[in-house]
Parts: C-alpha cells; structure tokens; sequence
C-alpha cells in the first residue's frame, strides 16, 4: 500500500504497539510502570493479540514490531468489556491456563537417574 495514501487516510501519526499497551493499561485504571526493568501491567503482546483478532489495524511493515491507528486504541480503550478482552489475550502461565480450561494440572513425572534396563536379549 502506497505511504501517502495511508497517511492520508489516518489524521494522527500511528503509534507503536509498546504506547498503545501503554493507553490500554491506562484505561484500565493500571498505568504500566515508567521505570525500565518493571513488569508492565498490559504489554504490545496483549496488541498483537487485538489485532490478530481484527480489532486494530496493523499499519507496520515490520514484522518484528507494529504500529496502530491511535483512534482505534481510543475506541478499544472505551470499550465496557476492555478488561476481558486483555485478560483473554494476555500469555498464561501453566496454572492459569489449566484454571480457564477447568482441568486439573498434573506434575511432571521426571525419569531422570531411573534404571533403564536393557531387558532380555538386548545390550
């Protein structure tokens, strides 16, 4: 797609993924942390999420980061069901995981220092 016809069709410089989290969090009432090393409360994985979903509009031809429309952050953010769409887009650890699905979580079971015959006929 030509630059220009894209500038042209969105009033406002599109802004990177990071800074779109970053008005997300904002919206929810939890600002991510200005210190660097801090965990963020919504990060761009939670915006990579929404527009693989169609949510927002990838404007970036790098793959390895985006950049979105600012007025559809706006709109996402003055969504009533904001919160549940981060927390079903955010990454889960292997108990949270197992929690939303409804299972139980079973350990690993570690083989290590276990005896391993050769069994009859074998070296």
């Amino acid at each position: 797609m030509d630059p220009h016809t894209v500038r042209a069709a969105i009033p406002r410089e599109p802004i990177a993924g990071s800074i779109a989290a970053d008005r997300i969090a904002e919206a929810l009432g939890t600002p991510n942390p200005a210190a660097y090393g801090q965990r963020s409360n919504v990060t761009a994985f939670v915006v990579r999420r929404f527009i693989a979903r169609g949510l927002l509009t990838h404007l970036s031809g790098n793959p390895d980061g985006s950049l979105v429309n600012p007025d559809e952050i706006d709109a996402v953010c003055e969504r009533e069901d904001l919160a549940a769409l981060v927390a079903s887009a955010a990454p889960l650890g292997p108990d949270q995981a197992a929690e939303r699905l409804g299972v139980r979580r079973a350990g690993v079971v570690s083989h290590a220092g276990a005896s391993t015959s050769a069994g009859p006929g074998r070296q």
